[in-house]
């Protein structure tokens, strides 16, 4: 494993951290955050789903 010291990043590499690095429009911005909100409440909201589910079926028996 190479230590992490002293990496030198290629000329590829340095591309993208630029392009990563520039400031992002606010609408990006909203959108960036309100897609990892969507994908951070999605187990949750199906595991409560999955739950409803399970009682409801569990009462008719």
């Amino acid at each position: 494993m190479p230590s992490q010291g002293g990496k030198k990043f290629t000329r590829e590499e340095e591309l993208l951290l630029q392009d990563f690095s520039r400031n992002m429009s606010t609408k990006s911005s909203a959108l960036f955050y309100g897609n990892a909100l969507i994908v951070a409440a999605l187990p949750a909201s199906l595991k409560t789903c999955e739950t409803h589910i399970s009682e409801t079926n569990s009462h008719r028996s």
